[in-house]
């Protein structure tokens, strides 16, 4: 098999897509049509007119589009990145800045700081949120998240670890472990706290602060501070903190 060419693409340049080894944009450079190299390196305004497939690592910095499905073996993305289709990164995909993808993420696992918008779901092994995340669903292994939380269906994942530092939604969770606490930096000050707000939380163990749910189901519960609760449905044991309210407790026959 032939050795592939390495493409640069500088300044206003436009060049057509195909097979390449080492790709870099920088500037308002431009690749015209679907992508597929070895590795890929972006700064500046640069875009990719179609689906970009990267067998190594991408590399991307400043203000970039992709107008199809992007798939890379590793990521790092910083400042601002427009997906028009799914991204997909097999490994680690580490983002600081502002990450829009019109369809899911799917990712090995996931370091996010800054802003993530997702209009499908989101399916990683590990995710660790320090942000903003906006998504439909997310389903993985570990989920820990320290930043705003905005999921319109269900997180599902074996151990979720969710610190309350902001106004959190969700519309579901369920996991065989579920911990929601108040997070290290101080709330201002306000009549009512911030809280996790979610409609209903399933799993084995539940430990809860600062969470307002409409039915909480579990083996062996704890009902925290500042909790607000509808319906607490347990199997084992249930602990409940005299700041919280909890309007009904249920514990089958």
């Amino acid at each position: 098999m032939s050795e592939q060419l390495d493409l640069r693409v500088n300044g206003n340049t436009a060049m057509p897509g195909g097979e390449y080894g080492l790709v870099t944009i920088s500037g308002n450079g431009s690749v015209t049509s679907d992508l597929r190299c070895a590795a890929l390196t972006c700064g500046g305004n640069g875009s990719v007119q179609g689906a970009c497939s990267v067998r190594g690592g991408l590399r991307l910095s400043g203000n970039h589009r992709f107008d199809g499905d992007l798939r890379a073996a590793d990521g790092s993305i910083s400042g601002k990145a427009n997906v028009d289709g799914a991204l997909e990164i097999t490994n680690t995909l580490r983002t600081n800045g502002v990450l829009t993808i019109q369809r899911e993420l799917l990712a090995g696992s996931l370091e996010q700081e800054g802003v993530t918008e997702l209009g499908g779901v989101l399916r990683v092994n590990r995710a660790r949120i320090i942000g903003v995340l906006r998504c439909q669903e997310v389903e993985a292994e570990s989920f820990y998240s320290r930043g705003m939380l905005e999921i319109a269906g269900l997180l599902n994942a074996e151990r979720i670890d969710i610190e309350v530092n902001n106004e959190n939604r969700v519309g579901s969770i369920g996991g065989s472990f579920v911990q929601v606490r108040k997070g290290k930096r101080p709330q201002l000050l306000r009549k009512e706290p911030q809280r996790l707000k979610v409609q209903t939380i399933e799993a084995d163990e539940v430990l809860l602060e600062l969470t307002q749910a409409g039915t909480v189901r579990g083996r062996n519960v704890v009902i925290g501070k500042d909790c607000i609760i509808g319906r607490v449905e347990y199997t084992g044991v249930l602990t409940v903190d005299p700041s919280a309210r909890v309007e009904e407790r249920v514990k089958p026959d």
